[in-house]
Order: structure tokens, then C-alpha cells, then sequence
């Protein structure tokens, strides 16, 4: 399409995947959202990445250096000519000798139908040259063991409590710089008219009807907030002899509601449809109503 309509030479193409899947390599299927079981193995970290731009990128170029997700953005703006902040992570990985350094990776354990209660349980792991550590307590030569099968962590225990460290080093300064965004004023957007103080629904979203393999069996609430703030969500579901309303608290600016087995997710149909809106708990201020259906 693109060549077709002649702006293939002035488009930049970044192709890439949020994250690999397993199948069955280590036990499982899926990644973990499905299997709710997060693991950090190679065929579920290592993803294509690939740029494009006639002209301006090498053609067939291959590197097999370490990349990161987060090379993303600085490499972007270095192709369009800009110097990426000194906040922005990440290297640019067209420049002639990119840094060698170690990679991390992270999962909450369950992915996004991770619970409230097991928000802070969480796999790490960290890459150094052909040495990979996973904090399951799992150490792995991927130049002699590509597919991750002999765990060298007894044999190895020195180094794996110093990949354990590193770990913990990244895990704090990450925490540090999270707290200093946060601590900051934030700069949101607001249309002219509207409230800053009010929260703005993002999902669902107005008006849709909630599949079960497409939303794989949970409901996130997701709305424009702090989180640090507690938020009360008003709900209003069914009608007739099928209506309940009532309000639920809520801290920080989601709620994942599941996962729900496929027979529940059918049985809530009788109660369609949904509504549901929210507010800060300590001064009243009510999102617009958002109507979905199951």
C-alpha cells in the first residue's frame, strides 16, 4: 500500500512483538497472560525487531549484538535527527558501535489478568554476554545452551549471586526514578472546558460488547488518575428484576476484575448492560458514565 501510493521512501517501518510464546518448550503454552505463570525464557524474550527507511537505514543489515524494547524510541529519533532527552533509556542501535551492556526483563506473574493481591509478585531476569540469570533461581550459558536446559545455578553459585545483585541494583534504581516521575508535577493534556480533576474512562470503552477469547476471560477498568489516589467506581447493571447498583473502592487508576470461567462470563449477559463510572474518594468528582455489555 504504501508503495503503491508512493511513500514507501518517506516512511519509517519499526517491526516488532510485545513478547514471544512458549509452546510447550518449557511445560507450557502461551506467555503470561494465558499460562498465568509468567516465565523469562528465550522463546518468550526474544522478539523480532526490525527497521526500514529507503535510503536512511542499511539494507540487510544484520546485528547480533543485545537489543532492547527500549532502543526503540532513542533509535527512532536519531533517524529523524533529534537527540533523545537525558531521561530516555535505551541506546541507539544504528549508531557505529553500540555499547555492550546488560539487559533485564520483568514480568508480573500472571501478566495483565494478574490480580490485586499478586501485583507485587513479580520474575526478573538479567542477560550479561552469554550468561542469563532468572530469578527462579535458573543460570543458563546460551552460547553452549541455547535452549535453556541445564541450570547452572549450584554449579555456578557465585555468579549467580552476582547476577541476583545486579538484578537488585536495577530493580532499586528503577524504583528511585519511578518515584521521581511521580513526585513530579504531572502535565496532562486537558481540552479546553474541561475538568483536571475528573477522571476520564479509557476501558472499557463507550458502547462495546466484551468478547471472552478477546479479553481472555477479565475485565480491566483503566481510567485517566493517580496511583496513589483511592477512587470510588459506581456501577449500575441490568434492569428490571435483573438490576443492582452500588459503589466498590478502588486504589490507584485500574481494577481487574477476574479472570472469570466462560460460563460466569455467559450467565453475566443476563445482567447487561453496564454502567459504570468513577471518583476521586476524597473530593466528588464523577466521570462521564461508561455503558458496555458482555
Amino acid at each position: 500500500i504504501l508503495k503503491d501510493k508512493g511513500l514507501l521512501q518517506a516512511t519509517l517501518i519499526v517491526l516488532t512483538a510485545d513478547h514471544g510464546e512458549e509452546l510447550l518448550d518449557h511445560g507450557f503454552v502461551g506467555h503470561a497472560s494465558t499460562s498465568l505463570q509468567a516465565k523469562l525464557y528465550e522463546e518468550l524474550t526474544r522478539i523480532p525487531l526490525i527497521f526500514s527507511w529507503p535510503e536512511h537505514v542499511p539494507v540487510d543489515r544484520i546485528e547480533d549484538g543485545l537489543a532492547s524494547q527500549i532502543d526503540v524510541l532513542p533509535t527512532v529519533l536519531s533517524l529523524l535527527g533529534w537527540k533523545p532527552s537525558e531521561t530516555v533509556e535505551g541506546i541507539n542501535l544504528l549508531a557505529p558501535e553500540a555499547a555492550q551492556r546488560s539487559l533485564y526483563f520483568e514480568s508480573v506473574i500472571a501478566g495483565n489478568q494478574t490480580t490485586k493481591e499478586n501485583e507485587k509478585l513479580w520474575v526478573r531476569a538479567v542477560r550479561s554476554g552469554h550468561f542469563k540469570f532468572i530469578t527462579t533461581e535458573e543460570l543458563y550459558d546460551l552460547q553452549t545452551d541455547p535452549l535453556e536446559r541445564t541450570n547452572l545455578a549450584e554449579v555456578n553459585s557465585e555468579l549467580a549471586r552476582a547476577m541476583r545483585k545486579d538484578i537488585d541494583a536495577w530493580v532499586g534504581a528503577s524504583h528511585q526514578k519511578a518515584r521521581e516521575i511521580f513526585q513530579a508535577r504531572p502535565r496532562l493534556y486537558v481540552p479546553r472546558g474541561k475538568s483536571t480533576r475528573c477522571p476520564t474512562i479509557h476501558m472499557p470503552s463507550d458502547e462495546s460488547v466484551l468478547s471472552y477469547d478477546k479479553h481472555t476471560g477479565a475485565v480491566l477498568l483503566q481510567w485517566r488518575g493517580d496511583l496513589r489516589t483511592e477512587y470510588l467506581v459506581q456501577y449500575d447493571l441490568g434492569s428490571g428484576d435483573h438490576h443492582i447498583t452500588g459503589i466498590f473502592p478502588v486504589q490507584g487508576n485500574h481494577q481487574l476484575l477476574g479472570p472469570l470461567n466462560p460460563e460466569l462470563w455467559t450467565n453475566l449477559k443476563a445482567w447487561n448492560p453496564f454502567k459504570i463510572r468513577v471518583s476521586p474518594r476524597a473530593s466528588r468528582c464523577w466521570s462521564e458514565w461508561v455503558t458496555f455489555e458482555f
